[in-house]
């Protein structure tokens, strides 16, 4: 029988699993991402303002610096540009979110990636710095 003492494993909060990502990718080269809080308060006057991208928009969002080619007259010619990034924390096992959430989520995702962006939804630290990775 397990002691009284024994404490269970503390799930991973989404902000938790959120700030370790955006730490480890803001490690990597060339990558930059930031936090983006999204909601609504109300101001000294009681008038409400809205922060952050909108409803369904990316827990991190920045950019990642690749490496391309165009032909120059014939010639390939490398050039650096950044490319705006999206990221989605998802907490394994917490992933249950309301429909419209995830609708809005999924217009963030095709909007980032039909303007040539890069959208991930990542459960852990090793997801996001493959899925970078790979890109």
């Amino acid at each position: 029988m397990p002691a009284l003492t024994a404490r269970k494993a503390k799930r991973k909060t989404e902000t938790a699993l959120t700030r370790e990502i955006m730490v480890a990718l803001n490690r990597l080269p060339g990558v930059r991402v930031f936090r983006n809080n999204t909601g609504a308060l109300p101001d000294r006057t009681g008038r409400i303002v809205y922060y952050g991208l909108g409803t369904g928009s990316p827990d991190l969002v920045g950019w990642k610096v690749m490496s391309l080619a165009k032909a120059v007259g014939g010639v390939a010619v490398w050039y650096d540009q950044a490319v705006f990034l999206g990221i989605e924390v998802k907490v394994p096992g917490k992933m249950k979110a309301h429909p419209e959430i995830l609708e809005n989520q999924d217009t963030w995702r095709d909007m980032i990636q039909n303007a040539g962006g890069l959208y991930f939804r990542v459960t852990s630290v090793g997801d996001a710095i493959a899925a970078l990775v790979d890109h």
